[in-house]
């Protein structure tokens, strides 16, 4: 073998060698893209049932939000109900002692001042 036929074999030993790299880097690299894109596909679907939760959570905080400002506006009405209830009793107190000594006013003056009103 003369030194060119030798450096043609050195030549074909490093390009199989590269070929058959080449090729273990690209079954690898296969693999690793339908990895990295399975992965991907379930991050996908993670976000989306995250994404789902968020809205379901946020529609049940719009209906409770509604519920707290009916409850307020309940208790709103109901206060004022009272109120208005505590002063009509309180007025109705004021009234009482008038409510029993006017009518009997003549009869006590009569009796005890002799005087008829």
């Amino acid at each position: 073998m003369n030194a060119l036929e030798q450096k043609v074999e050195k030549i074909d030993e490093r390009v199989s060698f590269v070929e058959s790299a080449l090729g273990h880097f690209i079954i690898n690299s296969s693999t690793v893209l339908n990895r990295l894109e399975k992965e991907m596909k379930d991050f996908k679907d993670e976000m989306k049932a995250f994404k789902d939760e968020m809205k379901a959570f946020k529609d049940e905080m719009t209906v409770f939000k509604d519920e707290m400002t009916e409850y307020k506006n309940w208790s709103k009405n109901m206060i004022e109900t009272m109120n208005a209830q505590w002063g009509n009793l309180a007025r109705k107190m004021g009234t009482l002692v008038e409510d029993i000594f006017y009518p009997s006013s003549e009869i006590v003056i009569e009796r005890y001042f002799n005087i008829k009103p």
